[in-house]
């Protein structure tokens, strides 16, 4: 039974993981692509950077998600 929570606690990190990257990814290309058409006409520079910065902010945020639900190292790197 462990197995399986496991299992599906990885399964959900995975869905998540690339539902955020779709979304993120998806809203930096329209922010973007505005951006370009506003203020800079054909060249797609603007758009190209935001799509980057919605895959960092997905990695960024899965990152963090593995680490909380792995324990960390939250408390071995503070001396008292």
């Amino acid at each position: 039974m462990k197995e399986y929570k496991q299992a599906l606690t990885t399964l959900q990190l995975v869905v998540h993981f690339f539902i955020e990257l779709a979304v993120s990814m998806a809203i930096g290309y329209f922010i973007g692509r505005k951006l370009d058409e506003w203020l800079l006409g054909d060249k797609y520079i603007l758009t190209i950077i935001f799509i980057f910065l919605g895959l960092i902010g997905s990695l960024v945020k899965m990152f963090g998600r593995i680490i909380k639900m792995t324990g960390g190292k939250d408390g071995e790197d503070k001396k008292s």
